[in-house]
């Protein structure tokens, strides 16, 4: 089976760094639980184009280069390889494409037989697709996922993909058919074993 797999809070915890760059540098006391919404600015304020600014300017932090995978992950996916193929579906822009291969090799070295880099509101325009349309490309089975808004569509467009929603704050509220909710890698590894 092809299991497709966004990156950034499922396999890797970067919210949490990405909280500690915005409270040190702005003065800020956010934790993790704030963030009711995918969409950043709604819990820092400002304007979406002041927040695209603040994630740019992260990326070229060290605390971005500094992210460590989700708990569970390595182990979960060491797991799936063995059964599985398997590839990356990120909305990460082209752009960091070098420093996200550097820590895929770093972390998940030879797991993956691709990275896609699927369309994102802040830097999608041009020739990037969405994530379901890069899933029925491929031919992905099920897609690991942390964004509500990335899978809201999946009746319409892959019906064929079923959705694995890992639990987080941003993604609190009804789910489309095809999509579970899974609150840990190893319920991830359980639902995919059933």
């Amino acid at each position: 089976m092809l299991i497709g797999l966004d990156l950034d809070e499922v396999l890797a915890a970067l919210m949490p760094q990405l909280i500690e760059y915005h409270n040190y540098l702005y003065k800020t006391s956010y934790v993790f639980d704030d963030f009711k919404s995918f969409y950043l600015w709604k819990t820092w304020g400002g304007t979406r184009k002041e927040t695209d600014k603040k994630i740019w300017n992260f990326y070229d932090s060290e605390l971005f280069d500094d992210t460590l995978p989700i708990e569970g992950a390595r182990e979960g996916i060491e797991v799936l390889a063995k059964r599985h193929k398997l590839a990356i579906i990120t909305s990460r822009p082209q752009e960091i494409k070098g420093k996200t291969q550097k820590w895929l090799r770093k972390y998940f070295p030879d797991k993956f037989s691709a990275v896609h880099f699927a369309y994102n509101f802040s830097h999608g325009k041009g020739k990037s697709k969405k994530k379901l349309a890069i899933c029925k490309d491929l031919g992905v089975e099920v897609l690991i996922e942390d964004c509500l808004e990335n899978v809201m569509d999946i009746e319409n467009v892959s019906s064929k993909t079923k959705v694995i929603l890992l639990d987080r704050p941003w993604n609190r509220s009804r789910l489309p058919k095809n999509v579970t909710r899974v609150f840990s890698w190893k319920e991830i590894i359980n639902k995919l074993n059933e």
